[in-house]
């Protein structure tokens, strides 16, 4: 009898199905974002830390779900899915309004949700938040509270491994799915 580590292994070895290759652009992705800076504009550490995550999480999907029934998977697989794409207009929503590209380079940078008391008054027609990050050497905490800079942060970047997290888990339980057919 097969326990869900040897299949987790065998699918690994398996290059003739498709699912094979969804498997491997699954552990691919959150490395691929590091370079190509995909996700939310984090530390290097962040990006390694929710790159192992996702390769964790992998491992134990399989070793804890290969042997439940194909009515449980199917479940699962709905909800997964379901929950990825909510956590994908998530990831819509947090990068077009909490983040801002710093000139023409790629980086991009999470600004907060609460303007300082002391730059509000600033602000107005002709000069605005942008001009004010411009101004503050792009630095959005002299723009913006401290406390909601973090916040938008840490929620942008819990949404961001809730997608990859609902993304593995769906693709694997696919791929047990597609197995036992």
């Amino acid at each position: 009898m097969r326990s869900g580590l040897s299949e987790f292994f065998a699918l690994v070895k398996d290059f003739k199905h498709i699912q094979s290759l969804a498997f491997k652009g699954m552990v691919v992705l959150p490395l691929a974002s590091i370079w190509l800076k995909l996700g939310p504009p984090t530390s290097d550490i962040t990006d390694a830390f929710l790159s192992i995550t996702e390769l964790v999480l992998l491992i134990c999907v399989f070793q804890m779900w290969y042997r439940k029934p194909v009515g449980q998977l199917r479940r699962r697989f709905k909800v997964s899915t379901g929950l990825f794409f909510v956590a994908l207009l998530g990831i819509v929503y947090f990068s077009q309004f909490y983040t801002v590209q710093i000139g023409e380079t790629k980086n991009r940078i999470i600004v907060g949700s609460k303007i300082r008391d002391d730059v509000s008054p600033l602000l107005g027609p002709s000069y605005t938040t942008l001009d004010a990050l411009r101004d503050s050497e792009y630095d959005p905490t002299r723009v913006w509270t401290t406390n909601s800079v973090h916040l938008i942060s840490v929620l942008f970047e819990l949404d961001w491994l809730l997608a990859l997290a609902m993304f593995t888990i769906s693709v694997s339980t696919f791929a047990m799915l597609q197995r036992r057919q």
